[in-house]
């Protein structure tokens, strides 16, 4: 769940993705929430035990695909090193 520190920022619309909260950056100035892809991948792999590839190849079809920039936004800095 959101801090409410984070909370208050959000727009109406503004959507969460559940599970990533440790991949929240912070908000953007629409109010909308920032997730970082890397700790994205990185949750995914912990969590469901598949590979790199795998947990990119799903994220972005199922969550960044049909959903980015309607509700939240996803910051880019793919590492090569993802754990």
């Amino acid at each position: 769940m959101i801090t409410k520190v984070l909370e208050h920022r959000l727009v109406k619309g503004a959507q969460v993705i559940e599970g990533y909260d440790e991949a929240i950056e912070g908000t953007s100035d629409c109010g909308r929430l920032i997730y970082h892809y890397d700790k994205m991948v990185s949750l995914l792999i912990r969590r469901e035990e598949i590979s790199t590839t795998e947990a990119m190849e799903w994220l972005d079809f199922n969550v960044i695909g049909g959903k980015a920039g309607e509700g939240f936004i996803v910051l880019y800095t793919i590492n090569e090193d993802i754990p």
